[in-house]
C-alpha cells in the first residue's frame, strides 16, 4: 500500500466511524504490510489489522480503542501516547516498541511480546500487568490502576485544508 493509498485508507475509515457507518468505508489492514508506515494520530478505533507488518510504523497518538491486532508484528513501533484501550494484542510482538503514555487497559495481552519495549507512564491495570510478561524494570514504569477503560472521546480528526 502506498503512502497515498494509506492516507486514502485513513480518511474514509475515519469518515465511517464518525458518521456511525453512513459515510466512508469500513475497510480492515489484516495481514497488510505496513512497515514504516506513518499513522500519527490516526482514528483506527476498531479496525481488523490483525497479522499486519508494523515493524517501525508511526503510531504516535493513534485511537486504536477495541482494535484487533493479534499476531500483528509490531516490533519497534511507536505507540506513544496511542489509546490501545480494549485492543485485542494477543501473540502480538512488541519488542522494542515505544508504548510511553500508552493507554491499554482492558486490552487482551496474552503472549504479547514487549521484550525491550520502552512502557514508561503506560496504563495498565493491575491484573493486567501481573498476568502480562514484563520485567521487573518495564512493571515498575508502568502507570497502574483498577480503573476501567474509558469510553473514547467524540472528536473529529483534523482535517487539511
Amino acid at each position: 500500500m502506498t503512502e497515498k493509498e494509506l492516507k486514502e485508507f485513513i480518511e474514509l475509515y475515519e469518515l465511517y466511524t464518525f458518521s456511525d457507518g453512513a459515510e466512508g468505508v469500513r475497510g480492515e489492514l489484516n495481514g497488510a504490510d505496513l512497515e514504516k508506515a506513518v499513522m500519527n494520530g490516526a482514528h483506527l478505533m476498531g479496525i481488523n489489522m490483525s497479522e499486519a507488518r508494523l515493524e517501525f510504523a508511526q503510531l504516535r497518538g493513534a485511537k486504536l480503542y477495541l482494535a484487533d491486532l493479534h499476531r500483528a508484528n509490531m516490533a519497534s513501533c511507536c505507540l506513544a501516547g496511542a489509546d490501545l484501550q480494549l485492543a485485542f494484542l494477543r501473540w502480538t510482538n512488541l519488542c522494542g516498541a515505544d508504548l510511553r503514555g500508552a493507554d491499554m487497559r482492558g486490552a487482551v495481552l496474552d503472549y504479547a511480546d514487549f521484550r525491550g519495549a520502552d512502557l514508561t507512564g503506560a496504563r495498565m491495570t493491575r491484573q493486567q500487568a501481573d498476568e502480562a510478561a514484563l520485567t521487573r524494570r518495564q512493571r515498575e514504569w508502568l502507570v497502574l490502576s483498577d480503573d476501567e477503560p474509558e469510553e473514547p472521546e467524540e472528536e473529529e480528526p483534523e482535517t487539511e485544508e
